[in-house]
């Protein structure tokens, strides 16, 4: 088994409502962008933006793709996020061959 057949890139951002972060979800799982999305919340955000401290209620989610959707799931969130200045941030995590193998079948790869 080859070393990036273990690797999952698991992107993490932020939504106003569970029914928006709901929406995107289905759209990425739907378009196969995403194998899966997970969303978790509410939980509470606390940031400066515009010159004042601000404490939010927001939804989690994580998206966990094959690595060559990177470039392309970034740009789908940048373009439809409802945020001006959205949270996107990702890592390459290891994951056992058999679920990575699934996510890249999931996501497109």
């Amino acid at each position: 088994m080859s070393e990036t057949a273990t690797k999952v890139v698991v992107i993490t951002t932020t939504f106003p409502t569970h029914a928006v972060a709901e929406q995107i979800a289905c759209t990425l799982v739907e378009q196969k962008m995403a194998a899966c999305v997970q969303i978790t919340g509410p939980i509470q955000s606390i940031y400066y933006w515009e010159e004042s401290v601000k404490i939010e209620s927001e939804y989690s989610v994580k998206i966990k793709i094959g690595a060559i959707r990177l470039n392309e799931v970034v740009d789908f969130l940048k373009s439809h996020h409802p945020y001006e200045l959205p949270q996107i941030v990702w890592e390459t995590v290891q994951a056992t061959p058999e679920f990575s193998r699934w996510v890249d079948r999931q996501s497109g790869c």
